[in-house]
């Protein structure tokens, strides 16, 4: 390669590509992470409108997230066990109104009968009312600090 090459025109051809790979890497990176707290989040709204439809009296609480845990086991579905299941239940129920934070390009990713839902629906989470951003938590915390503030009882303090 001859000096001109190894001069700033290629220094720049370097550096535009190292930028490149890094926008796109921390893109797909906040997208994963997107997909993964949504998919926790409506694990725990399938559950939680299972519970209040009823579906199946004879299996509650523990025993109904021990049941499921097996069956989504046995059907392949990772990251379900059955003390998970409860935290994707209490994180569903501590922010219900996160999915309305959704952007255009993860709509998709909601099921359209929750697009219905979160017209009709009042927000009932405290988080909600004390205007908490739901989109900038969605879009800049990892599900596990989700995990970490769902364990905290007191809502202020959870909002704070």
């Amino acid at each position: 390669m001859s000096d001109k090459r190894k001069g700033n025109g290629f220094s720049d051809l370097v550096c535009a590509i190292r930028k490149t790979h890094e926008q796109c890497s921390a893109h797909a990176g906040q997208a994963i992470n997107v997909s993964l707290t949504l998919r926790n989040w409506m694990i725990g709204r399938h559950i939680s409108e299972f519970e209040l439809k009823g579906a199946d009296r004879a299996v509650y609480g523990e025993r109904l997230l021990r049941a499921l845990s097996v069956e989504l086991r046995k059907s392949g579905v990772s990251g379900c066990g059955a003390r998970q299941l409860y935290g994707y239940l209490a994180f569903y129920r501590t922010y219900p109104g996160i999915a309305r934070s959704v952007t255009a390009s993860f709509k998709k990713l909601l099921p359209t009968e929750t697009h219905n839902d979160m017209a009709d629906s009042k927000v009932r989470s405290v988080t909600a009312k004390l205007k908490a951003p739901e989109h900038n938590l969605l879009t800049r915390l990892p599900y596990t600090h989700f995990e970490q503030l769902v364990s905290i009882d007191e809502p202020l303090k959870r909002t704070f």
